[in-house]
């Protein structure tokens, strides 16, 4: 089924996401891999589509394009810049906004581009 995965915030829900092999990875272990194979930029996808749950194109929606824009807890948005990730991907600008309102998402986007 269709889903993604993450808990808190009182939306409930759970499950994602993540690697069969016994805990999860920290930031600073993602960004040093994220240096090792990329150029320190977030990665871009050509078309951005925003939609409604019918399907319809949206025209106005919310974007996190800094780590600032986004209501986390000052520890994590610090975790996040100190781990060395530039900005948010571009499918965590999208998605992120959506999350935080407990609405449901899918998210289509290339692999490595943060989901």
């Amino acid at each position: 089924g269709a889903g993604g995965g993450g808990s808190g915030g009182g939306c409930g829900g759970g499950g994602g996401g993540g690697s069969g092999g016994g805990g999860m990875p920290s930031l600073q272990d993602l960004a040093r891999n994220s240096a090792q194979h990329c150029s320190g930029q977030t990665i871009s996808d050509q078309e951005v589509k925003v939609q409604d749950p019918s399907g319809r194109p949206m025209s106005s929606y919310q974007r996190y394009a800094q780590f600032d824009d986004a209501p986390f807890p000052p520890v994590i948005r610090d975790a996040l810049k100190k781990a060395g990730f530039p900005a948010p991907s571009q499918i965590q600008q999208y998605c992120w906004p959506l999350a935080m309102q407990c609405k449901d998402v899918i998210g289509v986007a290339a692999t490595g581009s943060g989901k």
